[in-house]
Order: structure tokens, then C-alpha cells, then sequence
């Protein structure tokens, strides 16, 4: 923001007067905003290819936010500036805030015994959000995973038999 229009209080004679002060910024002010989620994510794998050193793998992904942090403020190098708030207080409170549904391919390489370096891309949706501008949202995601250790299943199990 570059001018601020803000209501300033004082008494004059024991009765509250109202100022509406005009503030340039000298430096325009930049919206700064911290959000954190906490919840729980599901995700169920389907193993296209078991390979020695590559694998390949469908899924599903299902996260569910219930609790949310929100802050924001505007920030500017101007030393007599106003602080401003958008929203004063913070948000912070348990919710339901979001959830959302992914579907992803992920192929895998093993470089060494414990660690793995993945491509994966996948498709989502959110099914709800309480931030009206993530209500219909999409995306398509491209990225690298990392893995460290890895699951060792015995290719000689058997499963036992009913009595």
C-alpha cells in the first residue's frame, strides 16, 4: 500500500474526538501473511512396477486440515508508520479448514540401499475450504522426492492357512 487512511482517538476537554489521519508511506508498505495448517494426510499406493532399482507406483492422497494459524501485517522500512493490521486479532482456533483429494504417479530410483530419489506428478482438488478463493481450486504438481530408509518385504511369505 502507498497511503493509509487511519482513525487516530484522543480526549479534549474529558470528550473523545475523532481524527481521520491520511499517512503516505515513504516506502509502500508490503502485505506480509504467515498461514499454518495441522492435520493428517492418507495416502494408498498401488505398485505398477518392483524393480531391483526402479519402482513405480499409483495413489491417492486425502489430507484434512482442522487446525489453522493465520497472520498477517503490513510491513514497511518507514519508522513513523502506523502498524496495520488486516486482521487483528490472529485467527487461531480449532476448525475444519480444508481438505483436499490428489491423485499422483511417483517413479522411484534406488541409489543406495536407504536412500531413493522419486519424479512425481500428480492432480487435486480441493473438496472444501474455508478461504473462498481456494473453494474451487485445482493444480497439477511436478516434483522430487527424496527418500530415506526403505520397507523390506519377504518375497517367500506366506500367508497362513485357515484352521
Amino acid at each position: 500500500i502507498e497511503h493509509w487512511n487511519y482513525i487516530e482517538s484522543h480526549e479534549l476537554q474529558g470528550e473523545p474526538v475523532y481524527d481521520t489521519i491520511y499517512y503516505t508511506f515513504n516506502d509502500p508498505a508490503d502485505l506480509i501473511a504467515k498461514s499454518n495448517n495441522f492435520g493428517g494426510i492418507l495416502s494408498f499406493n498401488y505398485s505398477l512396477n518392483s524393480g531391483e532399482k526402479v519402482n513405480s507406483s499409483l495413489g491417492l492422497n486425502t489430507s484434512i486440515f482442522f487446525l489453522e494459524y493465520y497472520k498477517s501485517w503490513y510491513s514497511t522500512s518507514d519508522l513513523n508508520a502506523p502498524k496495520i493490521y488486516p486482521n487483528n486479532p490472529p485467527l487461531k482456533h480449532f476448525f475444519f479448514s480444508s481438505m483436499n483429494v490428489s491423485l499422483f504417479y511417483l517413479c522411484t530410483y534406488q541409489i543406495l540401499p536407504s536412500i531413493s530419489l522419486g519424479a512425481k506428478i500428480s492432480l487435486g482438488t480441493n473438496l472444501y475450504s474455508d478461504w473462498d478463493q481456494f473453494k474451487r481450486y485445482a493444480w497439477l504438481g511436478v516434483g522430487l522426492e527424496l527418500g530415506f530408509g526403505k520397507s523390506v518385504m519377504d518375497k517367500n511369505r506366506t500367508v497362513p492357512a485357515d484352521n
